[in-house]
This record gives C-alpha cells, structure tokens and sequence, in this order.
C-alpha cells in the first residue's frame, strides 16, 4: 500500500511539473507582435523572466507582456514610456536578477531601442489625438 502511494504521488509530482512547463514557466511565453524584432530581442533577454506568464504576480500587474497585444494603443505608450524611465535609471531588470543573470543587463545600445520604440509610439498617439 505504500509502495502506491509513493508512486501515485510521483505520478502527481510529475503531471505537475509538466504542466509547471506547459504553462509558460520555462520562459517560453510568445512575444508581443505588435513590437518590432528589435525590441522583442531585448524583451526577451531582460524582461520575460518576471514580465510574462510564469513570471511574477507583482510584476506582471505592472506590465504583462503576454498580454500587450491585449492593452490598447494609449496603454502600450504609456508603459513604453515606464519601460524607458526604468532602464535608464537601471533600476530594470533588478540588481539581485542581474548578479545571477549578467546577461539580462540592458546595454546602452539597447536602453536607445527601447526609448526609441517608446518616444515613436508617443508621437503615433500625438497624432491620433
């Protein structure tokens, strides 16, 4: 009798970790379509882990990557222009994810796409107004 409960239990340990994967854990998210490759790119390397579906509850109430193509228009330049502000003052991705992860470190080269693509979807609302 222990011996099937011990292996109902690992039956139940594996379906759950499967299924942990499946559902986006392993950082597989999609990427947002509406964004161009290059800022996909650094999307990808720097802000899934915690900004996609897996990732952190707090921080995906903040912004969901997963769900970008779901925010409207307004909302996806005003948090381009967030994502900005946060990169250039380097307090994302966070200190502690890049002492483990150096290379989710966004670069110079990489804070200008970023801010690029923001400022561009500023001046696409400023012309809708």
């Amino acid at each position: 009798m222990k011996k099937y409960f011990l292996f109902s239990g690992l039956v139940v340990v594996l379906i759950a970790c499967a299924s942990w994967v499946l559902a986006g854990k392993s950082g597989s998210a999609p990427l947002p379509a509406a964004m161009p490759d290059d800022v996909q790119a650094v999307v990808k390397n720097s802000c899934m882990a915690f900004h996609a579906t897996g990732g952190k509850k707090m921080a995906m109430s903040i912004v969901n990557f997963s769900e970008w193509n779901n925010y409207s228009a307004e909302k996806q330049a005003k948090k381009a222009s967030a994502i900005c502000n946060v990169i250039t003052k380097g307090t994302m991705p966070p200190k502690g994810y890049l002492t483990s992860n150096p290379g989710a470190a966004v670069t110079a080269a990489q804070k200008d796409i970023i801010c690029n693509w923001s400022k561009s979807l500023q001046t696409q609302q400023g012309k809708k107004k």
